[in-house]
């Protein structure tokens, strides 16, 4: 075992200059504030993006903000329902890595090397753990996330990251 730690830089003498050259391989303005979302394009299986969606059209009135969106969506219609709710903010700026063919492990590499912030605003039952949550985190990326299972769990509110708080509904109505 190699007692030395992991180094994220690989040939990049640190943070900034990695984000740079991402950056420049994806076509992101270096000036630009980048914030990630990774992980499944689902609706129902990860995290509506209308909160998120909604939240960086209006930041983006004022700021040169980009989504970076970095995963799979698994069918046509899932995209199409994405395509239609991205109409709806004429402000916000979408860079999709991935989509209908899956993002590769290098377009993960350069998502998360680009990005300024990560936010997963996780919202259902299956997302139990967070892995983009750790890979965010071991990136030095800042997290947004849901205070949602697993998330809560690998976020320290305040300190490592920020928790939103969210309300399963369904558990409301039956209260």
């Amino acid at each position: 075992i190699d007692p030395k730690p992991f180094d994220w830089r690989g040939r990049f003498a640190n943070r900034q200059e990695q984000r740079l050259q991402a950056r420049q391989q994806l076509g992101i303005s270096p000036n630009a504030r980048v914030v990630l979302f990774l992980g499944r394009l689902s609706f129902h299986s990860k995290a509506h993006p209308l909160p998120l969606y909604r939240t960086l059209d209006r930041l983006s009135a004022d700021n040169e903000l980009i989504l970076l969106e970095c995963g799979h969506i698994f069918n046509a219609d899932i995209a199409a329902a994405y395509d239609q709710l991205l109409q709806r903010f004429p402000r916000l700026t979408l860079r999709r890595l991935g989509g209908l063919t899956a993002a590769t492990e290098e377009e993960k590499k350069l998502a998360l090397a680009a990005a300024d912030i990560f936010c997963s605003p996780a919202d259902n039952l299956q997302e139990t753990f967070g892995l983009s949550v750790l890979e965010a985190m071991a990136s030095s990326l800042p997290v947004v996330a849901s205070d949602w299972n697993g998330y809560r769990d690998l976020v320290v509110h305040g300190s490592t990251g920020w928790l939103v708080p969210c309300r399963d509904l369904l558990q409301e109505q039956t209260k």
